[in-house]
């Protein structure tokens, strides 16, 4: 993703990256956002929750992505986020 696509948002629908399949996610479950070439993962207030690298994320509270990195969404579904070099 370049500057331009941010905030980029993964959920169920409407979103910039769609998972089908798992209803334990939300239809907009979580946002990416850069701020000076940093970027941060916030739950936007999901049912089931959101995890980064095993911590719970507190809702709307942004934290910072910081080398390779999971994501999970509910109970099932992760996803794996690596750095670009």
């Amino acid at each position: 993703a370049t500057a331009s696509e941010f905030p980029f948002t993964i959920g169920r629908e409407g979103c910039s990256f769609n998972i089908t399949g798992d209803n334990r996610i939300s239809r907009r479950h979580v946002q990416i956002t850069e701020s000076n070439g940093r970027f941060f993962v916030t739950d936007l207030g999901s049912r089931n929750g959101a995890f980064l690298n095993g911590t719970h994320l507190e809702a709307n509270q942004p934290a910072p992505l910081i080398g390779s990195s999971t994501l999970q969404l509910g109970s099932q579904t992760s996803i794996q986020l690596e750095p670009q070099t």
